[in-house]
């Protein structure tokens, strides 16, 4: 799937980034900003997260962790390396593959075709029409497949779990 850019997404782009810095740096405003994007068409939050103290629960951790219940994810601990930088191969390790077409509660791995291509920025988990996933430090939202910030996207591979 291949989404190009917006000026909505220019300005999802833009309060993200502001987020991240503030809650990063401990600075006051970044829930509002979380908030902000919640109410963005495309966008609405799931649920509330405090973005001070979720510094280690980020969207691995939600789509993989909470969601998936993969034991190599943790909630509260750091996501394998693998899982980033060759996600084909270390997904397919555990029992996922790659699919064209997704159905529901298949994970949306969000990359850059222009910026180490392999690489992945972003996990989501499709919920057909839409995909619920964890902004950084942030809420947990319900959105369109292609509303994400820019530097994390420009295209999105799909991946079922085999039974």
């Amino acid at each position: 799937m291949f989404f190009g850019e917006s000026e909505l997404r220019k300005k999802l782009t833009k309060l993200a980034e502001e987020a991240y810095i503030r809650a990063n740096f401990h600075a006051s405003g970044a829930t509002e900003l979380y908030d902000k994007i919640g109410t963005l068409p495309g966008m609405a939050i799931l649920e509330r997260r405090n973005p001070y103290a979720d510094a280690e629960y980020q969207c691995a951790q939600y789509v993989f962790g909470a969601r998936k219940r993969e034991l190599w994810c943790p909630v509260n601990g750091d996501a394998p390396e693998e899982l980033w930088e060759s996600p084909e191969e270390f997904l397919t390790s555990q029992g996922y593959k790659l699919v064209t077409t997704p159905d529901r509660l298949d994970v949306v791995g969000y990359r850059t075709s222009f910026n180490r291509p392999n690489r992945i920025k972003h996990w989501g988990l499709f919920v057909g029409p839409v995909v619920n996933s964890k902004l950084d430090r942030g809420h947990i939202y319900k959105h369109a497949p292609e509303m994400v910030p820019l530097d994390y996207a420009d295209n999105a591979l799909f991946f079922r779990k085999l039974k």
